[in-house]
């Protein structure tokens, strides 16, 4: 048997879906606005650092006993950069993966 009547789960369907059309548009134009008033201050952003930023970078290095192919040396492991850079995964914050990551965003919104 044919249903008659329009199902009316699909109506109830539309107001989420369209409240979350307004969520993303609203922060689309809010993170416009942040972007295009940011100044970036790479002399606040190097004072701000932290060495328990390297907590991860001293978990694989204390592995070493372990299994050596961690570096020989854990003094190497205190480098922000390089602990930026080692995060080389998709989505990572290696510069490749956030240069990929902006490539990746610049083409959605041509």
């Amino acid at each position: 048997m044919y249903q008659r009547t329009y199902n009316k789960d699909l109506q109830e369907n539309w107001e989420p879906m369209l409240d979350h059309v307004k969520t993303v548009s609203d922060s689309v134009q809010i993170a416009n606005g942040i972007l295009s008033t940011l100044k970036l201050r790479p002399e606040r952003m190097i004072a701000s650092l932290n060495p328990f930023l390297l907590a991860t970078d001293v978990a694989d290095a204390l592995l070493q006993a372990i299994d050596s192919r961690f570096p020989d040396n854990i003094k190497d492991v205190f480098n922000y950069e390089a602990s930026v850079e080692s995060r080389n995964a998709q989505g990572g914050t290696s510069r490749a993966g956030v240069l990929e990551q902006i490539e990746v965003l610049k083409g959605m919104l041509d």
